[in-house]
């Protein structure tokens, strides 16, 4: 497995102190991304370590004293997806021994699929609800329906994170039709909006990448407008 970052984190990336791990490469390009440099599976940072499965997850059984408050361990990326032959076999080895998963995806990779029934605790991007938006960014809208219907369908509460970008996703059409995406999902979520930053602009510039973002931010009426559309429509909405 090729991994270019870990660390923890505390009750960001699912309950409790976290050790994330993130995986290189990437089905999707949003030039807002946080994390260029795992974009891509070719070109892999220097830092990067290339592990093999049970160095994983060894890795993992070693952090098990800072899983506290009911932590575990969160799998990002990149899409973690994209190394789902390797990554089902890690997520076997945490069920077997009692650790707490967490998947962080943009859930348009057909790997997903076979991942879900390991995972603890789905949390899936959803940056659009237009068809021909998520393709622009390289995203299958089947794929993440089939997807999202998948997870949903297991019982398991699922966290959806909402990038909100301003000029891609912020306009009152974006925000009527978000509402109506997760009104017809049937089974148990939460919604959480990100509003646009910039910390992963010098991450760009590092790996010589053009950084295209410009007048991206959310005004906080905005994001209190798109706030108070889902709680209206019965949405539970989170923050962290």
């Amino acid at each position: 497995m090729i991994i270019f970052q870990t660390g923890f984190n505390f009750s960001q990336d699912g309950p409790g102190n976290r050790l994330v791990i993130h995986l290189q490469g990437c089905n999707m390009r949003c030039p807002w991304c946080s994390n260029p440099e795992g974009m891509d599976s070719n070109l892999v940072p220097s830092d990067a370590k290339k592990l093999k499965v049970v160095e994983v997850c060894s890795l993992i059984e070693s952090a098990r004293p800072m899983m506290f408050s009911g932590g575990g361990v969160t799998f990002t990326g990149g899409e973690p997806s994209v190394q789902a032959d390797e990554l089902f076999q890690v997520l076997g080895y945490c069920r077997d021994h009692g650790i707490d998963t967490a998947i962080e995806s943009n859930a348009c990779h057909p790997g997903l699929a076979g991942l879900l029934p390991l995972v603890d605790r789905p949390i899936l991007d959803c940056k659009t609800p237009f068809d021909e938006k998520l393709r622009s960014l390289g995203g299958d809208p089947d794929t993440r329906r089939k997807n999202f219907d998948l997870v949903l369908s297991s019982g398991k509460t699922v966290a959806f994170r909402v990038p909100f970008i301003h000029g891609f996703n912020d306009s009152d059409a974006d925000i009527t039709a978000f509402v109506g995406l997760f009104g017809a999902l049937a089974g148990s979520f939460t919604v959480e909006i990100l509003p646009y930053h910039e910390y992963g602009k010098s991450k760009w510039e590092k790996s010589g990448l053009e950084y295209k973002m410009t007048d991206a931010f959310v005004s906080a009426h905005t994001v209190e407008k798109f706030t108070s559309a889902l709680k209206t429509a019965g949405i539970s909405v989170i923050k962290t």
